[in-house]
C-alpha cells in the first residue's frame, strides 16, 4: 500500500535517469495523490534500511521509486520487470497522465533508454548529445552529489514540459482562435515548376511561427508572423523546396529604405541581398544559412505592414531564377546495412 502521507523519498544510489524523471513525474502531478510531497526528504541508498520492508516503510510515509522491489520498481525480481516498463512509466500509469501527449515524447525516451532498446539514429552526433549519454556525463562530474543530478535533470525536463504544454494547449488554442477572427491569410503562387504555399499570422506569441513550422500537416513554404509591436519575422521551410530569398530580401529592404528615406540614393543590389543587418537598412537581418529574414531587434520596428510584406513577396517570388529554387536540402546519412542496424529499423 502505497502511503498517502509522504515524509521520506527514498530513491536508488547513484540515482539515475529513469529514477529523476520519475521523482519529477511524482512531484509535478502527484499532489492529488500525495499529501507532504513539498517537504518529504530525498534520501538516497542502494538497499532498504535494515530488517525494514517495503510495506514497514511505506507505512511509515516512506515512498520508494526504483528501490525495494516496491511498486515503482522495474529492476530483475520486482513484480513489474515482466512488464519491461520503466519507473518513469509505472508512475505515469499509476497518476493517470501516461497519456498526455505533453509527457509523451520524454515517457518514450526514457522507457527506451532504461529498458535497453537499441537507439534508432546512426548519427554520432545525436547519440552523443543525447539526454541518456549527457546525464552520464554529469553523473561522472557528481559522483557524490545525487542532489545536484536530481536538480539539473529536473529543471531541463520541467523547461521541457512547459514547452510541450505550450506547444499542445496554448499555441492550438492561438490559432484556432487566429482563424476564427481573420487573422491568418494563406496564399499560393507559382514560382517556375514550385507551387509555393505562404501562411501569414499575427500575434504576440513569439513561438508560433517556429510551432507552425514544426506541425507536419502544415505544409508551407514561408511562414511569416507580426506581433503588435510592428516585429515581423519570415521564416522558409527547406524541407519543402530551398529557396534563396535574396531577391525577396532586396525587395523588402527596398520597399523600407524608400519609406524611410525616400530622397537619397538607393544601395546597391548587392548591399540589398547581403546577409546580416545594413547600416542603411538596419531594420531588416537576413539569415542567408536557413533562408530566414526578420526584424532587427537593434533597431526601430518596420515601416511596412504585414499586407505589404506579404504583397512583395508574392510579387517577388515568381521572378525567381530556377537556380534560386532548389529540391530540398536531404541530410545524408550513410546506412549500416548490418544486421544489428536491420533489426533497429524494426522497432
Amino acid at each position: 500500500m502505497l502511503p498517502k502521507v509522504v515524509t521520506d523519498i527514498l530513491i536508488n544510489a547513484p540515482p539515475q535517469l529513469d529514477t529523476i524523471v520519475a521523482l519529477w513525474l511524482i512531484k509535478k502531478f502527484g499532489k492529488h495523490y500525495f499529501t507532504g510531497l513539498d517537504s518529504a526528504k530525498i534520501k538516497f541508498s542502494n538497499t532498504l534500511p535494515p530488517n525494514r520492508t517495503v510495506e514497514q516503510l511505506q507505512q511509515e510515509g516512506c515512498l520508494l521509486i526504483d528501490i525495494g522491489h516496491g511498486p515503482f520498481d522495474h529492476h530483475p525480481g520486482s513484480l513489474q520487470e515482466a512488464r519491461k516498463l520503466s519507473a518513469s512509466q509505472e508512475v505515469a500509469e499509476r497518476l493517470g497522465i501516461h497519456t498526455q501527449r505533453s509527457l509523451a515524447k520524454l515517457l518514450a525516451l526514457v522507457n527506451r533508454d532504461e529498458t535497453g532498446q537499441p537507439r534508432r539514429t546512426s548519427d554520432s552526433l545525436d547519440s552523443t548529445f543525447s539526454l541518456p549519454s549527457l546525464f552520464l556525463r554529469l553523473r561522472e562530474r557528481y559522483p557524490d552529489e545525487p542532489m545536484q543530478l536530481v536538480y539539473l535533470i529536473t529543471e531541463l525536463v520541467d523547461a521541457y514540459h512547459t514547452a510541450e504544454m505550450k506547444r499542445f494547449t496554448e499555441m492550438t488554442r492561438e490559432y484556432a482562435e487566429l482563424a476564427s477572427t481573420g487573422r491568418i491569410r494563406n496564399s499560393t503562387i507559382r514560382s517556375g515548376r514550385y507551387i509555393l504555399k505562404i501562411i501569414s499570422v499575427q500575434s504576440d506569441i513569439a513561438e508560433l511561427i517556429g510551432h507552425l513550422r514544426a506541425v507536419k500537416n502544415l505544409r508551407f513554404d514561408l511562414y511569416i508572423q507580426r506581433n503588435s509591436r510592428g516585429q515581423i519575422t519570415i521564416l522558409s521551410n527547406q524541407a519543402r523546396v530551398f529557396i534563396d530569398l535574396r531577391r525577396v530580401v532586396a525587395k523588402i529592404r527596398t520597399a523600407e529604405f524608400y519609406r524611410r528615406t525616400p530622397s537619397h540614393t538607393i544601395p546597391s543590389r548587392d548591399d540589398l541581398e547581403s546577409p546580416g543587418q545594413l547600416e542603411t537598412v538596419p531594420e531588416w537581418y537576413y539569415d542567408s544559412l536557413h533562408q530566414n529574414l526578420f526584424t532587427a531587434r537593434s533597431a526601430e520596428n518596420s515601416a511596412l505592414s504585414l499586407n505589404e510584406v506579404i504583397e512583395l513577396i508574392v510579387e517577388t517570388l515568381p521572378t525567381l531564377p530556377p537556380s534560386q529554387l532548389k529540391p530540398p536540402r536531404l541530410r545524408s546519412v550513410k546506412r549500416n546495412r548490418s544486421p544489428k542496424r536491420t533489426l533497429d529499423r524494426q522497432h
